[in-house]
């Protein structure tokens, strides 16, 4: 008995001493990245308009350069991030292709762009590893845009406001750090076009806490949204989605 009670009692040390290290393992710093993003997009436009319209599902791929300056691996975590910069960068190199065509009608683009958003959490409990859990918000800009003679049947883009709630948790592997957090999102496109974002993120920083690269990490994520298409087309239940999964690499800009 005595016996398992120090193995117990070593074991809970363990798990405390684990816990304290993750939280003592904080990344700060602001970085710029390439991620590249592949979308299965339901209805983005419609073959007909009438109540037996079948469902159009369409893919795309697509690039975009974030800019981010956070906080992980604390028991608060910060995220302050853009799109928009690398938006005109890569538009002055395709613009032809931006927004990026659908692969089965290059009449229709695909547009989600992230104009700023903003998450902030904080540790509530921990049961081993820190449980993290806030709010965070943004404005951006999704739909299709559609060429004159694609006609005019489709889920126009707009602009959109989002909030929401989140968890997350850090995990220390020796040196390396992963951040792991889940998002939910109410979006709103005006009062009659509305939707939910459900998002989770994987942050992976191979470097370690005290190297220039500290804050240089790969980003994996995966992001489903739906949103009720406009009134004018009076179709009960019609919805546009999208399916997002995407790999990144962010790298320090500012040490």
């Amino acid at each position: 008995m005595k016996n398992s009670f120090l193995v117990y009692s070593k074991s809970i040390l363990i798990v405390l001493l684990s816990a304290a290290s993750t939280f003592s393992q904080i990344r700060e710093g602001t970085s710029a990245g390439i991620v590249y993003t592949s979308a299965s997009v339901k209805n983005p436009w419609l073959e007909n308009v009438s109540a037996n319209s079948s469902p159009v599902e369409a893919s795309v791929t697509r690039w975009s350069i974030p800019i981010q300056g956070a906080g992980y691996g604390g028991s608060f975590h910060y995220d302050l991030s853009s799109d928009f910069a690398g938006l005109i960068l890569l538009s002055a190199f395709y613009s032809e292709n931006t927004p990026p065509r659908f692969t089965s009608n290059k009449n229709f683009s695909f547009v989600d762009i992230d104009l700023v958003s903003g998450r902030f959490s904080t540790e509530l409990f921990s049961i081993g590893l820190p449980v993290l859990a806030g709010l965070q918000g943004g404005f951006g800009y999704m739909g299709t845009y559609a060429d004159k003679k694609a006609g005019l049947n489709y889920f126009e883009r707009g602009s959109y406001a989002s909030y929401g709630l989140n968890a997350s948790t850090n995990i220390l592997m020796g040196p390396q750090l992963l951040h792991f957090i889940f998002l939910y999102n109410w979006v709103s496109m005006g009062d009659k076009i509305k939707g939910r974002r459900l998002e989770m993120e994987i942050d992976y920083f191979p470097f370690s806490e005290s190297s220039n690269f500290r804050f240089t990490h790969i980003k994996f994520f995966s992001r489903y949204t739906t949103m009720n298409y406009p009134d004018k087309f009076s179709i009960p239940g019609l919805e546009y989605s999208d399916f997002q999964i995407g790999v990144g690499l962010m790298l320090n800009i500012i040490y």
